[in-house]
């Protein structure tokens, strides 16, 4: 298997330039994944991607098209995909956990706090991954954030939490 490179962000809230600054800050990435209230830029981030993509409804997007939660297969891991705010993740993680545990995964990605959480195993044993937000981070730093996930060739993940140039 080929080491991947997979770009995570959420909450753009419509600042599809941070996104696109994001994008291309990173070389060649192989598959993008945005966690919720893109707002209305979808069309336009997909159409400046060279990589497959997925996309889950946030509680400020309206887009009928886009999921509420997908699973997603990369690599040897099985992910599920949400914005969070079904599962009140304000309040903590564990009901989006068993629901990723009940659907087979072992792996959490959602968004909807703006604030980065990553923990390589959460309450049920699953890799749990909030990027925070690209455009409106809700920590005390302030930092515009995203996370990059590398694939390694054995099946490891090496993620790491990036901070948005300025």
């Amino acid at each position: 298997m080929k080491a991947r490179k997979i770009m995570v962000v959420s909450d753009s809230h419509g600042n599809t330039e941070n996104v696109i600054k994001a994008i291309d800050s990173e070389k060649d990435i192989d598959l993008f994944i945005h966690l919720g209230d893109v707002i209305r830029d979808v069309q336009t981030i997909k159409s400046y991607l060279k990589c497959p993509s997925y996309f889950v409804a946030g509680n400020c997007d309206y887009d009928p098209e886009l999921p509420k939660a997908c699973k997603v297969f990369i690599g040897e891991r099985t992910a599920y995909l949400s914005h969070g705010n079904r599962f009140f993740v304000g309040d903590g993680t564990e009901f989006l956990e068993s629901v990723a545990r009940d659907n087979d995964c072992d792996v959490v990605m959602y968004g909807h706090t703006h604030i980065p959480d990553i923990r390589e195993e959460g309450s049920f044993g699953a890799i749990v991954i909030n990027p925070g937000s690209i455009s409106q981070p809700r920590t005390s730093e302030r930092l515009k954030t995203y996370v990059i996930i590398n694939v390694m060739d054995d099946g490891e993940w090496d993620i790491q939490l990036k901070k948005l140039a300025d």
